[in-house]
């Protein structure tokens, strides 16, 4: 953070790796795992993906993506290395396809937020709107707790600024749709990218191809193309999940099969490097989905390293609105469990 000015974004996407000539925030295409390498004594794993080419971007991504970090790796669950990738190719600097067959996994996520795919609309409040803010429309859901789902929404981003942003149970996307991994394949190329980074208001994260400017706006910590800096973090940095244990089904942990742990360490924003704070924490086991959970291998419970820097271990049990409250940055109220 004091490097950089701000703490690391969760890239772009699932369908990036890292670019080490574009530093950290919000630039960086790869996941918070790849922006940290120069931090942890991995500086030559980082220099190892420097001046690729269309002819040498293969073995050195793969070379990269398959070495054994051992502090990305639990013990508990399994050894640092390469396990087999299910979800094939990847972007990089190089407007070539990289397909990555084997891959090093993190058992560690970063905190996107209190949920993963339906944002409250109030997290709209206090935005830069932009140009646009009468004709580009948003879609939500409105009174979505309600025993009959939900009636959906679709009204410029004004009018649901002005109609729909004190509802507490009002939300981002369409009703019904908040369950099931949260990916995203991000924008096509870099200049696409870049032009994303460089529009960061309502308007241009409602654009056409933004996925529904979902991923750009949790209340987390660390997420598509974020730039959090302390004073962001209103809640408190000693009240605040930085990165947790992530749940992995226990009978996937070393095939790459399993939802949320499908894709190299490095890669973007997606539920293989970042987590939500919807679902409880859970221990691993065999046969289950949680591709947006916290948990962990143990059966104490779930180690969370806070934003001050400090690490805890919490319950599996712990009150799901207080794991929600540590999970977002700025929700006004703090409840340690």
């Amino acid at each position: 953070e004091s490097s950089m000015n701000g703490l690391p974004s969760a890239g772009w996407g699932n369908a990036w790796l890292g670019v080490p000539e574009r530093g950290t925030i919000p630039r960086q295409p790869g996941g918070w795992a790849f922006a940290v390498l120069p931090y942890i004594e991995e500086v030559d794993l980082h220099k190892s993906l420097e001046g690729v080419t269309s002819s040498t971007v293969e073995d050195r991504y793969k070379a990269a993506v398959a070495a054994p970090v051992r502090i990305f790796a639990c013990p508990s669950r399994r050894s640092a290395g390469p396990i087999p990738v299910d979800a094939g190719s990847f972007r990089t600097a190089v407007p070539l396809a990289v397909t990555i067959e084997k891959a090093t996994r993190t058992d560690y996520a970063a905190n996107a937020g209190t949920v993963a795919k339906c944002p409250p609309l109030s997290i709209l409040k206090g935005l830069a709107i932009g140009s646009g803010g009468d004709s580009i429309e948003i879609e939500g859901c409105h009174n979505s707790s309600h025993k009959n789902g939900g009636q959906p929404i679709r009204a410029s981003i004004k009018g649901v600024l002005n109609g729909h942003i004190n509802h507490a149970d009002d939300h981002l996307g369409p009703c019904g749709s908040c369950a099931g991994n949260a990916s995203y394949a991000g924008p096509a190329d870099l200049a696409t990218g870049d032009a994303w980074c460089a529009d960061m208001t309502l308007t241009g994260k409602f654009a056409a191809g933004r996925d529904g400017g979902i991923p750009e706006l949790q209340n987390g910590v660390i997420y598509r193309m974020s730039r959090i800096v302390p004073a962001a973090i209103k809640d408190g940095l000693t009240n605040t999940y930085l990165i947790g244990e992530k749940f992995v089904a226990a009978d996937e942990a070393t095939t790459g099969m399993a939802e949320g742990d499908q894709r190299p360490a490095f890669t973007g924003y997606s539920s293989d490097t970042v987590r939500w704070a919807h679902e409880l924490p859970a221990r691993d086991s065999a046969e289950t989905s949680a591709p947006n959970a916290f948990g962990s291998s143990h059966p104490a419970g779930w180690t969370a390293a806070y934003a001050d820097g400090s690490v805890r271990t919490l319950s599996f049990d712990i009150d799901p609105e207080v794991h929600k409250l540590m999970a977002g940055r700025a929700d006004g109220q703090v409840r340690l469990p």
